[in-house]
């Protein structure tokens, strides 16, 4: 904090806070989680590579799964619209970044018809209605990665 300013990483590119302190904890989106996936596989040499699939469609997604290729998604912790309350400057660029207040990420196991299957660090393994969980996740920037 510089002159009462919170400053931070862009949550593209890092992490910011420390993950331990609730008030100085945050976020962040796909690549960090990517480039730290696959440090963690390659360390352990094995047989796996993590994805970026942001943007993903549902139909691109949903042809993940049926491959059986789990896909971490970014959600809200009950699918609501996302919340923002604060947030710092990012010190690269000096834009401001709105914080996510709800901010959720859920691993999608399978998708049906009017359901889908996630692994809820939360709640477990639970069944969600599938429009609710799309929209949240197309709210969110479809933030998306897996690990094939």
């Amino acid at each position: 904090m510089q002159n009462e300013k919170k400053y931070g990483p862009n949550p593209d590119q890092a992490y910011g806070g420390e993950p331990s302190n609730l008030e100085t904890s945050t976020y962040v989106f796909a690549e960090p989680i990517v480039k730290a996936a696959n440090n963690f596989i390659t360390e352990r040499k094995l047989d796996l590579h993590a994805k970026n699939s942001s943007g993903s469609t549902i139909k691109e997604i949903t042809y993940y799964i049926r491959q059986g290729i789990p896909v971490i998604t970014w959600v809200t912790l009950d699918l609501s619209p996302p919340k923002v309350k604060g947030g710092w400057i990012i010190e690269e660029t000096g834009e401001y970044h709105q914080m996510y207040q709800n901010l959720h990420t859920m691993v999608l196991l399978s998708v049906g018809n009017n359901t889908v299957e996630v692994m809820d660090p939360c709640k477990g393994i639970i069944s969600l209605e599938k429009g609710a969980f799309f929209n949240c996740y197309e709210a969110l920037g479809e933030q998306a990665v897996d690990i094939y």
